[in-house]
């Protein structure tokens, strides 16, 4: 049951990356292009609320709480995860990268490129 449970927060942990990156690539790219669905209020507020989550779990140095409580699962169920294997270094260059894209993100937010609310309606 567990692992199920480990497999749930996983596929919304997915989902919850592809809104935040695809979301940002389609603000850009709607803005850029004209599409007023891109300026929905609710839209902008709900991508602005979840990178904003990702930005500050980066400032402050935590580890996701998805991955805690996937890994948690996991361990419950009995499984050995990558996460327990890797430690994951703070230090890697993959996240030190990853930290600088949201910090980019964060000063250079889509509002100035594409405000909400459509001119046209």
């Amino acid at each position: 049951m567990q692992t199920l449970l480990a497999d749930a927060v996983l596929g919304f942990h997915f989902l919850f990356i592809v809104f935040v990156v695809g979301g940002q690539a389609c603000i850009l790219i709607g803005g850029l292009l004209g599409w007023c669905w891109v300026r929905n209020l609710g839209f902008r507020i709900a991508h602005l609320l979840a990178i904003s989550v990702v930005v500050v779990e980066s400032w402050i140095g935590t580890i996701c709480p998805l991955t805690i409580w996937e890994v948690t699962l996991r361990r419950m169920g009995g499984e050995t995860t990558l996460f327990e294997v890797t430690r994951l270094n703070r230090d890697s260059l993959t996240e030190r990268i990853t930290e600088e894209i949201q910090r980019v993100i964060a000063v250079f937010h889509e509002l100035p490129y594409s405000p909400p609310l459509c001119p046209n309606g």
